[in-house]
């Protein structure tokens, strides 16, 4: 692509460059700032910030006629004697690839360049020409361009400007030399020959009309040329009530230009005066390639420095800006990008092939894990990687978050890590383009042995564990028993310990002795009349004290009213005194009395296994398990490996290795009307409540 105009003029222009220098392998090279004096000044001095008010004005004041073109590049040598012609080429690169050629009268001794690349070194070289066409260099040398803003020069075109040069947010600047805006090329600003050819030299080969047919006088045919591809796609709203109306003609053009891109063909668009319809589509596709809201509003507002008179504050798309804030997004960039997906239907791939070409980066444009649910067993990890398209683009950019920790980790760079039962989801991003996996993680159901005992019976674990999540160290803790809590398990007063010299995960209570708070939780499991089962747990004290006997730490035997636990807040809110609330009253059918509580167990600083076996004779509804005040007196209670499940007739002890004492000690213990005695996993004999037998297995009060 050619980068230089065909036609110079050699007379040296008002105007004079910023020059510097800087060093190039021992050589000063000089540095020409490509904006004009006012232009760069507002770009450096201005930095808006949320609320400020336009600042524009205070560099427009007596300005000069035209203010909307860039600073010359200044070029000069000594005289040269005896040459027919002067010619000058400029490249970018030192053996003069595609370069531009000036010619020049023999007595030349300078010549002015515009429109050139910020950010670039060029090389040139003055040759002297005779007669016979031969060439002698008169001076060679180069020189470097900065600035950011690319201001074109056509001394009958107003308002032009490349879009490239903008910093974003990704940390690439926008290129130069793919997208223009800039007012009309034919009609009242039509451009002269000399200024058409000048655009044409620049590249451009395709021109956006955002005009009205009448207002375009009905043209089909580009100013610049047959060979540059003419589209006409009116505006008719724009500014915030073409937002709020998602102009579906803001999705054409942007499409369009995103086609232009796509196929490495310069595009210029345009209204009448490059302001309004223009200023409009500027801003959404300066949004959605990143750059800021400061830089935003100051492209906008170039506008003003054009020889039209056009003043534009940025007051004018403030709301503009406010409504892109309402759309989804952690950044500018991607409530832009939410916009133009969701309100303009413009395709994500689109978007970010377009922003590829212009930032001159491969960004992601889909991510696929091959499903939308991935699982991962409790205590294992796995690295997630997406199939990406474009495949050329970098995995290295994608981040991870997981939507709950205490499910799945996963790191910045998409290792998972599963740590208990439950479902969360992992959000990979790569710039504005984000997918979703749920990382699923299976419960583990609390550990049950194969049997347990109680007075000299065997009694094998037939049924299924009724406590899915039983157990802290990999299931969800509180809101996903049976009933629930409703709140937060910290809210509650307890919390999931981490890796602490007790065990790696568990619950504790929280509270200390002087805390006023008397909250406690429950959770309830139906059970069916006339099935025996067994409820165990895992308890101990995270400070080392011996608890006996605790009463906080209940398990019962209850029948449930209609209402039952709804997992509503209210249902686990106890009084300062101890007293359950009205809800509780409700739960019970008949008596006070008619609940039963379990024995209350004794533990120290080392886990202590509690089980209860039992008989459900009298047609309780529900197995509940209590926690109260467990902080109580600075003695955390920490719990763990819940399981409730169904047990089969029972065996006495020892009867696979004494096989010929079935029948006896079964008889024996069948023929047993007296009290039975509970045993905890470790043999320790537990009081048995009042009125409370075992015989053969059954549950009864006492009369």
């Amino acid at each position: 692509m050619n980068l230089f105009p065909r036609q110079l003029k050699t007379l040296r222009f008002a105007v004079i460059a910023c020059i510097c220098a800087t060093m190039q392998a021992g050589v000063t090279v000089p540095t020409f700032n490509l904006e004009n004096i006012r232009v760069q000044a507002f770009l450096k001095e201005v930095n808006y910030k949320p609320g400020d008010g336009s600042k524009v004005g205070n560099y427009n004041i007596n300005p000069p006629a035209r203010r909307d073109q860039p600073a010359a590049v200044s070029l000069s040598w000594k005289a040269v004697s005896g040459a027919k012609s002067l010619r000058v080429y400029v490249s970018t690169t030192a053996k003069y690839a595609n370069p531009m050629v000036i010619e020049l009268k023999s007595y030349e001794v300078g010549c002015d360049i515009y429109n050139l690349i910020p950010g670039r070194t060029y090389y040139y070289k003055v040759v002297a020409v005779d007669g016979e066409g031969n060439e002698t260099i008169v001076t060679e040398a180069s020189f470097a361009t900065e600035g950011s803003l690319r201001m074109i020069k056509a001394d009958t075109g107003y308002n032009i400007r490349d879009l490239g040069g903008w910093n974003t947010r990704s940390g690439k600047k926008i290129r130069y030399g793919m997208i223009y805006r800039g007012a009309e090329l034919s009609g009242e600003y039509q451009l002269n020959s000399g200024d058409s050819a000048i655009m044409y030299d620049l590249g451009i080969r395709a021109e956006l009309d955002l005009r009205g047919n009448t207002e375009a006088d009905n043209i089909t045919v580009s100013r610049l040329g047959p060979d540059v591809d003419y589209k006409r796609i009116p505006t008719v709203t724009y500014y915030i009530e073409g937002l709020k109306a998602a102009n579906p003609r803001f999705a054409d053009q942007m499409n369009y230009i995103f086609e232009c891109v796509k196929n490495n063909k310069p595009v210029f668009f345009h209204c009448h005066i490059g302001a309004d319809r223009t200023g409009s589509l500027g801003f959404l596709l300066e949004g959605l390639l990143g750059v800021s809201e400061s830089d935003i509003y100051k492209e906008y507002e170039l506008t003003t420095f054009s020889a039209l008179n056009t003043p534009r504050g940025k007051g004018q798309i403030d709301d503009m800006m406010a409504y892109i804030k309402t759309f989804a997004g952690a950044s500018l960039e991607e409530q832009f990008f939410t916009y133009c997906t969701q309100e303009l239907k413009l395709k994500a791939a689109d978007i970010m092939d377009f922003k590829s070409a212009m930032l001159q980066y491969t960004f992601i444009s889909t991510m696929d894990f091959g499903g939308d649910t991935i699982t991962v067993e409790a205590g294992e990890s796995l690295k997630l990687d997406p199939e990406v398209t474009p495949e050329r683009a970098s995995k290295l950019g994608i981040t991870y978050v997981s939507s709950d920790p205490m499910v799945a980790t996963v790191t910045s760079k998409g290792t998972v890590s599963a740590v208990r039962g439950g479902f969360t989801v992992v959000t990979a991003k790569s710039n504005v383009i984000t997918k979703d996996v749920v990382i699923r993680v299976p419960y583990i159901e609390s550990e049950m042995p194969e049997f347990v005992t109680a007075d000299g019976m065997d009694y094998t674990i037939i049924g299924p564990n009724l406590i899915e999540n039983g157990s802290f160290e990999y299931a969800h803790p509180l809101t996903h028993w049976t009933t629930g809590i409703g709140s937060n398990a910290e809210e509650t007063g307890y919390k999931i310990c981490e890796g602490s010299q007790w065990g790696t995960r568990y619950l504790q209570s929280l509270y200390d002795a002087d805390d006023e708070s008397s909250r406690s939780i429950r959770s309830l499991w139906p059970i069916e009349k006339d099935k025996s089962y067994v409820i165990g747990y895992r308890v101990k004290t995270a400070n080392g004290q011996t608890v006996s006997n605790n009463p906080h730490l209940r398990v019962g035997l209850l029948n449930l009213g209609g209402s039952g636990f709804n997992g509503t807040g209210d249902d686990f809110i106890w009084d300062d005194d101890g007293a359950p609330s009205a809800q509780y009253g409700q739960l019970i059918v008949g008596a006070d009395d008619d609940d039963y509580v379990f024995p209350f167990p004794t533990y120290g600083a080392n886990w202590a296994e509690v089980q209860y076996v039992f008989t459900n004779t009298q047609g309780y509804s529900h197995c509940q398990v209590w926690f109260s005040h467990l902080s109580k007196d600075g003695i955390h209670t920490c719990l763990d490996n819940f399981y409730l499940a169904e047990v089969g007739d029972g065996e006495p002890t020892g009867i696979n290795e004494v096989r010929n004492e079935e029948l006896e000690i079964r008889n024996s213990q069948t023929s047993n009307l007296k009290p039975q005695i509970l045993y905890d996993l470790q043999g320790r004999r537990i009081s048995t409540p009042k009125g409370i037998y075992i015989q053969n297995k059954k549950l009864h009060k006492a009369h």
